[in-house]
């Protein structure tokens, strides 16, 4: 896994401002790029687009790191270990349920 290179948070920063109309600098390149290290430019331009997608607010690494935390979430659930018997995975619980942390089975 490359993790996010400083050139690729340009991009995504130039495809946010196609929507708010931020402006780049060094500085909010450096400051991204330390927020979203641990993810890939391809985890990261998906979060970003389903952010797009769903928020009318500006993205924010925060905003990006959460949809990354999810789809791996995901992944893991279909791909890899399964939640015990009777339980379920938190993000279900968060995305699914109308009365979070009351999760009944």
């Amino acid at each position: 896994m490359t993790q996010i290179s400083k050139p690729e948070v340009m991009k995504l920063i130039t495809i946010a401002s196609m929507i708010d109309g931020r402006q780049a600098s060094a500085e909010l390149v450096d400051l991204w790029h330390t927020l979203l290290s641990g993810n890939t430019y391809q985890e990261a331009l998906d979060g970003l687009m389903a952010h797009m997608k769903e928020s009318p607010y500006p993205a924010q690494p925060a905003h990006i790191n959460e949809k990354v935390k999810r789809a791996r979430f995901r992944h893991q659930e279909l791909y890899g270990v399964q939640p015990p018997p009777g339980k379920k995975w938190a993000v279900d619980a968060i995305e699914n349920d109308t009365k979070y942390g009351e999760v009944e089975l």
